[in-house]
């Protein structure tokens, strides 16, 4: 009887109503709260971001904030599309572009990084490399220094002894000279000498 005074009354059909709304009103506060919990992991992933040094670490980060953006964007279907829902969605969108410009960042100084560091094992590599022809150089200058050195050496000596043999060559040969012009003026002195007293 009182399904019967209930239908009659209309009392059902509101009791419909009001359950399709609190159903309605359930699912969007936890929309709501779902599009709360992914946008706050999303900005937890941003803060991350800042300190990754790994590009496969950024390319995972990069891949979850997309994934939870498309989950967003699946739950604000259920939420009411009033001004409050509309003002959200502009917000999600703003930070959905603060996301990727931050991640694109990210990857533009992770790449500029990787970049510096080739730069300067590059750099070091060259500076290796000009150390080691310059000791090269100076071992081959000083070993050519040593050469010269002995060669000037054995140049002087030579020199020398070429000097004193020149020197004993003249000594000899003055002295055969004088001795050749003492008897060739000797003998016809000893001659005329020799008549003389005859």
């Amino acid at each position: 009887n009182l399904d019967a005074i209930l239908a009659q009354t209309g009392i059902n059909d509101m009791m419909d109503e009001l359950m399709m709304v609190s159903e309605m009103s359930i699912s969007s506060v936890r929309a709501a709260l779902s599009v709360q919990s992914m946008s706050n992991r999303q900005l937890v992933l941003i803060k991350d971001v800042h300190h990754l040094d790994n590009p496969a670490a950024l390319d995972s980060i990069s891949t979850e904030i997309l994934q939870l953006k498309g989950n967003v964007n699946s739950e604000i279907v259920e939420l009411p599309g009033d001004a409050t829902t509309r003002n959200i969605v502009g917000q999600l969108d703003i930070l959905s572009g603060l996301f990727d410009r931050v991640i694109l960042t990210k990857k533009t100084e992770m790449t500029a990084a990787a970049d510096l560091d080739a730069q300067i094992d590059q750099i070091s590599k060259l500076v290796g490399q000009v150390e080691a022809n310059m000791i090269q150089d100076g071992k081959l200058l000083t070993r050519s220094l040593s050469d010269a050195m002995h060669s000037s050496r054995t140049n002087v000596r030579n020199w020398q002894l070429f000097q004193a043999g020149f020197v004993v060559l003249a000594i000899v040969l003055a002295v055969g000279t004088g001795l050749m012009a003492a008897t060739g003026i000797s003998r016809p002195i000893d001659r005329i000498i020799s008549r003389l007293s005859q």
